[in-house]
């Protein structure tokens, strides 16, 4: 029997800095608008496999790209911007973005690896092991959002065998002149939860055409009895967009659930 060989083969590591200076700036091939000119934020893209075993030429490896842009510098705003994409994306604290990325390339590849050696007795029987092949994709994309608050969203895929993979959307809102997280509470006045969450049900009533709960409920969605606000929302420009991902009220053969309102339906609710 073949001994199982551990094989980090591409670590790519690199970084674009476009600092934001009035216009279009470039970034892989996309244009991103203009977030302030104080706030430079620089992509790092990051491309690493790891191989299970190097005698194998259809060996399964994990893939795991890795491509957020991070703001620069030193001051306590740069600071507060990658600590919240840090968290949101990795779920670490208290790192800066090269360790955190160094971190999560260790712990998925080591628990990759360590979680195959069933690996070493099914490729004999098995002459296209392709359930082992893993990916994780994270990627970040950064604009300019209400009254000058800087919108960050995240999409992680992850596929680790079965029938499909699972991509989730993260929504960040940081505060440009902070650069702390925006959160509901931030954002609304108290007790704005009932509000809310009617806009949100009656909004996703008439996306869908159904004019009751229970009519929500049999199009797909899970017994929805009242829409609770998610913390996963964006204040986009014209409106504020909430995100619910595949399983949070609905199945994943449904996809991911978006619901905006526009300012002027919240308004009696927003903080002045």
């Amino acid at each position: 029997m073949k001994k199982c060989v551990y094989l980090l083969i591409l670590f790519l590591a690199g970084t674009m800095v476009s600092c934001f200076d009035g216009g279009s700036k470039s970034v892989n091939g996309e244009n991103i608008e203009d977030i302030n000119s104080t706030i430079p934020f620089a992509v790092t893209d990051t491309t690493t496999k790891f191989i299970m075993d190097t005698l194998e030429s259809n060996s399964p490896c994990l893939d795991i790209e890795i491509s957020l842009p991070f703001a620069q510098g030193e001051s306590s705003l740069s600071g507060n911007i990658n600590s919240g994409i840090i968290y949101a994306a990795f779920g670490l604290d208290s790192m800066s973005p090269q360790a955190a990325i160094s971190t999560l390339l260790n712990t998925a590849g080591n628990e990759y690896l360590a979680n195959r050696h069933d690996y070493i007795n099914e490729k004999s029987a098995d002459n296209s092991p392709a359930w082992f092949n893993y990916q994780l994709i994270i990627k970040g994309e950064q604009k300019r959002g209400y009254k000058e608050c800087i919108n960050y969203s995240i999409n992680n895929y992850t596929y680790e065998g079965g029938a499909h993979g699972l991509e989730t959307c993260i929504l960040l809102n940081f505060d440009h002149k902070s650069g702390k997280e925006i959160k509901l509470q931030d954002f609304f006045v108290e007790n704005y939860e009932e509000q809310l969450s009617n806009l949100l049900l009656e909004t996703l009533g008439r996306q869908i055409g159904a004019t009751t709960i229970d009519e929500i409920n049999e199009y797909g969605y899970f017994n929805i009895a009242e829409l609770y606000p998610t913390e996963n929302f964006l204040l986009a420009p014209d409106s504020i967009i909430f995100v619910y991902n595949c399983y949070e009220i609905a199945p994943y053969s449904m996809g991911r659930t978006r619901i905006a309102l526009g300012y002027d339906q919240i308004e009696n609710i927003i903080k002045k």
